[in-house]
Parts: structure tokens; sequence; C-alpha cells
């Protein structure tokens, strides 16, 4: 899992209308290691932007606006908003009738004199007091915010939003820092919270601990972060493909993602060539772990999840020997899964993938190391891109994206990986285990995500112990005992139709 930092903006990093050099580059230091850095903010979506663009901030993920009544993302899309309803309004301005209320909207401000000509919803109301005001109504909620008092809907606070944040973005570790009165229910909400001296008695009494400067606390949080950096585990099955490892590990010392930040497990089902002497060419190169059983058969499930519980990163990258991947690879998989708000399975492009021995032939006779973008053509274009084009429709939204799942490429979390139930080890052979693996996870409504920029290539290598009229019967019976395992309505015509037309054709019947 990934840490998160939530912290009040004036006052804290906005400190003298000024955030200093450090505190920018400690921030970038702790989202380089795939965490978050979320603003947590009383000030109204509108002047949160000004400020964004006046202070050229560009190290956040999230910010919280409006003491916790909306949240925008990265891009300053709104994700999630609350706010008043038309009653709500009225017993507002009638309760604060002698007050010079701002009505705040995602877009723009409004007195009480315009607030007619709001065609969005007022997410906050303010005005400026010198004195506490209380609320005189359950279902508002006042915040004192310095010289001004906000108003927000009942249940709004910036922790009940930072919280709801950090549970969606499954974070293990949250810290939050404020410096004033309306962050007391920010610092409550973490146990890792921290204020500074100067600041009020009953605020610091809400902080776990207190620093002189910002720049301390964010020194402070780096390095308790970096107790366990590997973020990204990639786990690679191998047996007897000495070479096609090798070509697979070359691929992956051209990485831009950090090399800190991931590690490497090599899963070997009983190779008797010389595979690990030539992994130790590579040990000082990589962060390599290398896990080795005796072979008893051909058990890619088991071999998968000997490498899955040993991982150290909260997400998993699987690749096969062979796979020849660009040098965004694992950064493109990486980013996916920290932007995205819900869990995901993220399916990588694969070039030249079940293409025949023509197209493998000249795949070969192609081959420049480094440089697998020579690939991006329709003959060796990946089908499920092919299908999207075609289509004009994401995985995600594919009748049956199951039959479309490669385990040569993909990535989840570890801990979906787990609840999940790993793959099914009763997979003794070629086939079967990985569409078995997705099947499970649609069934639990994880979307399918095509990454169509974390390509990878295939490079052409005997597909199994089987061959010609025995393989297209092992997969017959596979198919034959998923459908009879999980009788899924889209199963109906996988037999007749084929995997690789399944998803076409079945769109092609919506349609």
């Amino acid at each position: 899992m990934n840490d998160m930092i939530g912290s009040d903006f004036d006052g804290t990093l906005l400190k003298n209308g000024y955030i200093s050099p450090t505190t920018r580059n400690h921030i970038k230091a702790f989202r380089k290691n795939g965490n978050y850095f979320v603003i947590v903010t009383g000030r109204s979506v509108p002047k949160m932007i000004e400020g964004i663009h006046k202070y050229d901030i560009d190290f956040f993920d999230f910010i919280i606006c409006s003491n916790g009544a909306v949240l925008l993302d990265r891009n300053l899309q709104v994700v999630e908003e609350t706010h008043f309803t038309v009653d709500e309004i009225k017993k507002i301005i009638e309760f604060y009738k002698d007050r010079n209320l701002v009505f705040s909207t995602v877009k723009k401000l409004y007195s009480l004199n315009q607030l007619t000509l709001a065609t969005e919803s007022v997410s906050a109301v303010s005005f400026e007091s010198k004195n506490r005001v209380y609320s005189r109504d359950d279902t508002i909620h006042l915040v004192q915010n310095g010289k001004y008092v906000d108003i927000v809907p009942k249940g709004t606070s910036k922790s009940s939003a930072l919280l709801k944040l950090s549970e969606k973005m499954h974070i293990n570790n949250l810290f939050t820092i404020g410096d004033s009165e309306n962050d007391l229910d920010l610092l409550s909400c973490s146990p890792q919270s921290y204020s500074f001296h100067h600041c009020p008695d009953e605020v610091k009494s809400h902080a776990t601990q207190c620093f002189e400067t910002i720049e301390e606390v964010l020194d402070t949080i780096c390095r308790s972060n970096l107790i366990n950096p590997i973020k990204v585990s990639v786990i690679i099955p191998t047996y007897n493909r000495q070479d096609l490892l090798e070509m697979t590990l070359q691929s992956l010392l051209q990485q831009t993602f950090d090399s800190d930040l991931y590690e490497i497990i090599i899963c070997d089902d009983g190779s008797t060539d010389d595979t690990f002497s030539m992994i130790k060419k590579y040990i000082n190169q990589l962060n390599i772990q290398y896990i080795y059983h005796k072979n008893n058969g051909f058990r890619a499930a088991y071999t998968r999840n000997c490498g899955i519980k040993a991982a150290n990163g909260d997400l998993l990258i699987f690749i096969d020997s062979g796979m020849i991947v660009h040098n965004d690879f694992v950064f493109e998989h990486f980013k996916i899964h920290n932007t995205s708000l819900k869990e995901i399975v993220g399916s990588g492009r694969v070039l030249g993938f079940e293409k025949g021995k023509e197209i493998e032939q000249k795949i070969i006779k192609m081959y420049i190391p480094h440089n697998i973008k020579i690939y991006l053509s329709p003959c060796f274009e990946d089908r499920r891109m092919q299908t999207i084009n075609k289509t004009h429709i994401q995985m995600e939204n594919w009748p049956a994206p199951w039959v479309d799942f490669w385990s040569c490429n993909f990535s989840i979390k570890k801990s979906l990986m787990e609840r999940i139930g790993m793959f099914d080890e009763s997979f003794i052979g070629w086939g079967g285990e990985d569409t078995d693996l997705a099947i499970r996870l649609f069934i639990k409504n994880i979307p399918f995500i095509f990454i169509d920029t974390a390509i990878a290539l295939h490079y052409p290598h005997p597909h199994s112990e089987l061959s010609g009229p025995l393989l297209e019967q092992r997969k017959i019976i596979r198919k034959t005992n998923l459908i009879n395992k999980y009788q899924l309505p889209e199963m109906k015509y996988w037999l007749q139709v084929g995997s690789s037309k399944l998803n076409q054709f079945l769109l092609g019947r919506k349609l």
C-alpha cells in the first residue's frame, strides 16, 4: 500500500505568501516513491485554482476544497461534491441576513444579489466575522477559519473527505499537517499528525508532534517513508528459457522508473539449463529475488503464486520470459494504478502475440534490442487494441474482458490478488489458470483497464509442451471446464465464436 499526506494550505504550506523550494522538493520526493500528496483547504474551488496558478503549485495529487465539500483530481476536475439543498440555502440566508454572504460553487463565487445567476450547486457559504459564531441549525456545519466563518453541509469536514479518499486509495499510512482552528478535525483523524510550536495550544493538543517549520515535518515523514521503498514487484515465471529470460532482463535494465522502487522476482519452475548462472550476471544491476523449486510438471499457477508470496511491492506486474518491455513499461503500469480511485486490473499491450509462424519469423528477422516500437504496425498489433479501434469501446466496458486477459503482461495490487485467492494451483499443464483468475475478478466487478502505453513485445518461442491437434483439444477441454464451473451468460457463444472474436461478437449483438 501507498502512503498519503493531507496538508492544510494557508499558513501551513503557504507561509507569508511563499512556498519554499525545500518544501517543494520534499513533497516531490514523497510522491516519487508512489505516495499521494493532498492539499486540504478551506478555500473555495475558484480561490484554490487561483492559488495553484499564482504560486506555481504542481506537486499535488488531489485537492480537498471548501473544508471537505469538493474533491479535485490532479487535473483540477471535480471528482466528488457535496452541496446544499435549496431549503438549506434559504435557511442560511435567513439566519445570517445581516452578513455579507459569499456563495461558493465549483466555478464561481456569488454574492446574495448574484445568487439567482448561479447555475451550479452551492458547496459552501462564507462571511467575515471577528467573533466566534455558532450554528443555529443542525442541518449545516460552521467552521471558524481565521477571520472568516465557513458554512458547509452537515457531515462535511476536512477529515471525513480525507479519510474517504484514503480508503478509496487503499492507503497504508496517513499523515496530516495543520496550523489553525479549522484543522482540528484534520489533525485528529490520523495517529501521525503534525503542527507547529507557534500555533495555539488547542491546535497543538490535537497533533501527535510539533515542529518549527513545514520543512522539518516533511523531512520526518520522508525519512519514515524510506524504510521500505519497494513499490512494485515484477514477477517472471521461467523454465529452461535462459536466453529468452536474458532478453527480458536486458529490457528491464532500460526502465525509466526509479530502480530503487521496484524489484524483479524470478520464479524458476525447476530449470535444468544455465538459467541461474545467467541471472547472476544481473544481480548487481537489478534488484533481483530468485526463487527456485524442483520441477513437478508445468505449474504456472504455483510458480506465479510463489512470486506473489515473496513480493515486497504493493503493485504486482506479471510478465513472461521472452517479453521485451518498453523503457516506460514499469512506470506506465504504476501510473495507472497510482491515479485510479478504485481497484483495477491493468492489461498491458502485447505486440506480436498469437500472430502465426510467418509473423513470428518477421519479428525475429527485424529484432533490434531496445527498439520494440518498430513493431507498432497493424501486422504485429495486439488484437485487443484492434477491438478497441473497431468498436470504439474500452476493455473495461466489454461484456467478456476475461477472455482477452493475458498473464504475460498485466498488473494488479497485491492486496487484491490475495483477496481473490491468487492463481488456482489445481491447474497443471498449459493454459487456463489466467482465464480462471480473470473470471473471478470479473465476477467481483473489478474493471479491466487496457494500458496501451505499457508496451511489450512477445518474442517468439514454443507455446507449450503440446502442439497442433493436441493443443487445440486441450484448449477445448479447458474452456468446457470453465464454462461448467462458472456458467456465465457471456460464455454461451465461447466455443462457437472462439476467444479472439468473442467480445466483438457480443458487442455486435448489443449494438
